[in-house]
């Protein structure tokens, strides 16, 4: 008497139907590459705290105001962008949009000839503008005057007074 193992291998068995695929479109092969935006971002009412950052298309305006915030020392709040000028119609308030579909950019990868070298490709650049309110605080230490920094400054004044 065979073994069940041998019972299986002899008829059980389902027969494998080999089917050809056309072959896939090279298009649809092609990955298409990471792009990338140059924020620049610059304060409505001084130049001297203008930055730029370089991140991917697929970033948020959440995270540009991070990086805003990050670059004043996380000491701002009640921050407002608005998209190539500062205008009434430009200002952003919707912060889960992407860069590409704030500033539409076009994703589309330019046409390649064979043989050649392919393009490199740019990075898209934008401008935000952003202004904010200072960091409200009612500490003694942070509402007290720069004047009185060094000690030695204060012991000097304080002298002339008396």
């Amino acid at each position: 008497m065979p073994s069940k193992k041998e019972k299986g291998e002899k008829g059980g068995g389902k027969e494998l139907i080999n089917i050809e695929l056309p072959p896939m479109p090279e298009h649809l092969l092609m990955r298409r590459p990471d792009r990338w935006a140059r924020v620049f971002f610059r304060l409505v009412t001084s130049h001297y705290l203008n930055d730029s950052v370089r991140v991917p298309t697929s970033t948020t305006l959440h995270m540009i105001e991070q990086k805003i915030v990050e670059h004043h020392g996380g000491s701002i709040s009640k921050l407002c962008m608005w998209k190539e000028q500062v205008h009434p119609r430009n200002i952003q308030r919707d912060f889960t949009m992407s860069l590409a579909e704030v500033f539409k950019f076009d994703e589309s990868v330019p046409p390649t000839v064979e043989g050649e070298e392919k393009p490199k490709l740019d990075d898209f650049e934008c401008v935000l503008y952003y202004d904010f309110s200072p960091h409200d605080s009612d500490c003694p230490l942070l509402l007290r005057s720069p004047r009185y920094h060094n000690k030695k400054e204060t012991d000097k004044e304080t002298k002339k007074m008396m």
